[in-house]
């Protein structure tokens, strides 16, 4: 079922989880992504009970589940009665829980917590592969139905070994008539060899005469009479008479040289959608295009009979279709060949013309396709047959293609174009959500960008009304940062810090200049309309959506551990730990720096400070790093 809004139908999930929030959230994400939410359930009876009534295109399980059956039991028992595709949600990835789960055979698994991207990645995939399981069940149905219906050769002997009977199957195997072949030995009409075409094989009459018991032989080759040659198995069994004795050898042999042909093909179908899968997963893993193109290149060129894979991207101005993976027998084949889009003779093969159409291009036989000429020469040198060409797309416009090159004429089959086309398209995929990210990352760029500036034009604003500390919120956060990275912040983090430090003191934007740069003593009154600079900071940054607590740690980076601080007198169980750094910072820089109403106190007053009131006033881990970054790392301010 696809996700094309164009689409009847959505495709239907059931959700299981038995905490009522997260499913509520997880069907939340599900509608967001175009998917249909029939149904929930919170346990595994109830499970079991939706999946019949339901019955869901897939099923999202929790492993942990309340009530007698849990989500393992509850998908396993839904895997045997209605073969649905089930994918876990767990927070357990322990070796016990999973080695459970596998013998469910999950299409997926999801570790919580996961991101929506992550969510409809492995349900698309979960949904990928039931639909090329069931393909694969289907079409080995409908052989082993075919194989059924087809009927047996029988010949009969008597127990000199020579031919008494032939039916008709047997008779257009061999090539002999019931009258030409009766009282004839058995191996003049029945020449069957071993597999590799030089060894007779012995005849069946004489070692069933001999031993009295059946015997059974696969894989033979019989040689007919016309010399045509196919693949067979057989049986022989002593024909007892009523008294025991036996009267004869019955000769059972069917025609397998088609069945032969087709377990191949299956073994190649499987391989194949073996490699899709792993093309599948490595969309989850590739960080660039390049690692993408040669990850399918290397997964594709492990199907049999596949001597070559590669992918070309075309240039919009020259035409030319460039080779930017390869992966198999190459031997220069990339290097000396030359394809193009335009409608040329070198744009005229599959190549060119899968990229113009927008459609496959298959060429079964090499040597005898006309359009293939420019290339013929070298492919056939390196044992290539035949090729197919699919088109890779994304965003609706053709970038280039997939091509795959056989050691055999007639190697790509239907079902394999098709699997191969489903490839491409995960190609195209891979590709755009790959740009999408890239996309996405240059955005995140450009909002954190206009962000730092924003911040910095914020603090140069409030710096400007008190020219005398100007330079300082600039200064503190320099600070802060680096305890930040010290106490083994993350860059995201750091950056955070980087942010609270700018506009620590934005709310000092209500204070009169004059009192902000009064040279003298200040009076209690002005000491109390400085002290709500915290407040009206907090006020102004808690309506800001930051990814950090900014507002919160504006607010308490004048509050002390003891409850001797402000705004709120909170104690050290209340604080911030941005808070706390910014605290350590804020002192550090304000006494190294001259004030209107002293001279500079200095770095080494600074730390005597922080030191002194270590675990009364001020944390004792960002004290600690503060101190290890002036006196060993010998940190300095910028000016």
């Amino acid at each position: 079922m696809s996700l094309d809004p164009n689409a009847k139908e959505k495709v239907r999930i059931l959700v299981v989880e038995d905490e009522g929030l997260v499913s509520k959230d997880i069907q939340e994400s599900l509608k967001g992504l175009g998917y249909a939410v029939c149904g929930s359930a919170s346990a595994g009876e109830e499970a079991l009970r939706k999946a019949e009534e339901l019955r869901p295109d897939l099923i999202l399980m929790d492993i942990i589940l309340k009530g007698d059956i849990d989500g393992v039991e509850a998908a396993e028992l839904i895997h045997e009665k209605l073969s649905l595709p089930v994918v876990f949600l767990t927070a357990h990835s322990d070796d016990y829980t999973l080695g459970r789960a596998k013998v469910t055979e999950p299409f997926g698994y999801i570790l919580k917590p996961f991101d929506e991207r992550e969510l409809h990645t492995t349900i698309e995939v979960a949904l990928y592969k039931h639909r090329m399981d069931r393909k694969v069940r289907e079409s080995e149905q409908w052989f082993s139905t075919t194989l059924r219906s087809i009927g047996d050769a029988v010949i009969a002997t008597d127990t000199e070994g020579r031919v008494t009977f032939l039916n008709a199957v047997a008779e257009r195997l061999t090539g002999w008539s019931h009258e030409e072949a009766s009282g004839r030995e058995l191996a003049e009409v029945f020449n069957v060899l071993d597999e590799d075409r030089v060894t007779l094989i012995e005849n069946p009459v004489t070692r069933v005469l001999k031993e009295g018991v059946g015997q059974e032989l696969r894989n033979n080759i019989l040689v007919g009479r016309n010399d045509h040659s196919i693949i067979i198995d057989d049986s022989a069994a002593p024909i007892i008479d009523d008294k025991g004795r036996i009267s004869g050898v019955v000769v059972v042999f069917r025609d397998v040289t088609e069945r032969r042909r087709q377990e191949e093909k299956i073994n190649e179908l499987h391989s194949l959608l073996m490699a899709i899968r792993e093309i599948d997963e490595s969309l989850l893993r590739v960080k660039s295009e390049p690692e993408l193109f040669q990850q399918i290149c290397e997964s594709l060129v492990k199907v049999k009979d596949f001597k070559l894979v590669t992918i070309g991207v075309a240039d919009g101005e020259t035409k030319e279709v460039k080779p930017v993976a390869v992966a198999g027998m190459d031997n220069g084949y990339s290097a000396v060949t030359r394809m193009t889009v335009d409608e040329t003779e070198l744009g005229n093969g599959p190549t060119g013309r899968a990229i113009r159409s927008g459609n496959p291009v298959v060429v079964h036989d090499i040597e005898t396709d006309p359009a293939f000429a420019p290339w013929r020469g070298e492919a056939l040198k390196r044992g290539y047959l035949s090729a197919v060409a699919l088109p890779l797309t994304v965003n609706g416009g053709t970038i280039g293609s997939l091509n795959v090159y056989g050691g055999q004429r007639y190697s790509f089959s239907d079902g394999e174009v098709e699997f191969l086309t489903e490839a491409a398209g995960d190609i195209g995929i891979g590709v755009r959500s790959l740009r999408l990210e890239k996309e996405l990352a240059e955005s995140l760029v450009s909002v954190r960008r206009l962000l730092n500036k924003t911040v910095e034009a914020i603090a140069f604003m409030t710096e400007m009304r008190d020219p005398y500390t100007a330079g300082h919120q600039r200064r503190v956060a320099q600070l802060a940062c680096a305890i930040a990275r010290e106490l083994g912040y993350t860059e995201e983090q750091v950056e955070g810090m980087r942010v609270i430090g700018f506009l620590h003191d934005v709310g000092k934007i209500v204070v009169p200049a004059e009192i902000l740069s009064k040279p003298g003593k200040i009076n209690e009154a002005e000491r109390a309309l400085i002290k709500t600079h915290s407040q009206v900071g907090y006020e102004i940054l808690k309506r800001l959506e930051f990814p950090w607590p900014v507002a919160k740690a504006v607010l308490q980076h004048h509050e002390r551990l003891d409850g001797s601080g402000y705004p709120s007198g909170i104690r050290e169980e209340e604080l911030t730990l941005e808070a706390g750094i910014l605290a350590v910072s804020d002192v550090v820089e304000s006494m190294a720096s001259h004030r209107p109403y002293r001279e500079a106190l200095g770095i080494r007053r600074a730390l005597e400070e922080i030191s002194i009131n270590r675990g009364t006033s001020f944390m004792p881990q960002v004290v600690d790093a503060c101190l290890r970054l002036f006196v060993e790392k010998h940190f300095e301010f910028e000016q």
